[in-house]
């Protein structure tokens, strides 16, 4: 498993949001190949990236 997260280097700050975090099996973003699938890892980055901002669309 792996986590991401996602916060505001100054938790301080004004502009500051939550942490955000993702718990993933690493699995998930590797072919049986052992490649990254680059694609897969960015979409999750991003929902991310929009959670923390509080801007996530419902797809």
């Amino acid at each position: 498993m792996y986590t991401l997260t996602i916060a505001s280097a100054d938790p301080k700050s004004i502009s500051a949001n939550k942490p955000v975090h993702l718990t993933k099996s690493v699995t998930k973003w590797f072919a049986k190949d052992g490649v990254l699938v680059e694609g897969l890892f960015w979409k999750d980055v991003e929902r991310l990236i929009d959670d923390y901002n509080g801007e996530r669309k419902n797809k």
